[in-house]
């Protein structure tokens, strides 16, 4: 919806879970559910209103689950928590684009 209101729009259709997804002045990075406890990272460009994936994120069969997506100011970061097993680790990845 435009910041002046009006009608809303779909920008576009995923499956995410609430929590694994960020707004950056560019676009939308945002998590999806793979096969075989995995995640891809994916980013949603508003100029080119293109979907592109940036990586998988892979863990240990089980309890794996990923939640709390964040991402830097600059893009260069993305800030995520990890459960592995029934606790969470806090994972900071460098340089991811």
């Amino acid at each position: 919806m435009s910041a002046e209101g009006g009608e809303e729009t779909r920008v576009f259709e995923a499956r995410i879970d609430p929590g694994n997804w960020a707004v950056t002045a560019r676009g939308i990075y945002f998590l999806t559910r793979q096969p075989q406890f995995s995640y891809a990272l994916e980013f949603f460009d508003f100029a080119t209103r293109q979907t592109t994936q940036i990586t998988t994120l892979e863990g240990p069969g089980g309890t794996f689950q990923i939640s709390g997506l964040t991402i830097s100011p600059d893009e260069r970061w993305v800030l995520y928590a990890q459960r592995d097993k029934l606790d969470y680790d806090l994972m900071l990845v460098e340089n991811f684009r």
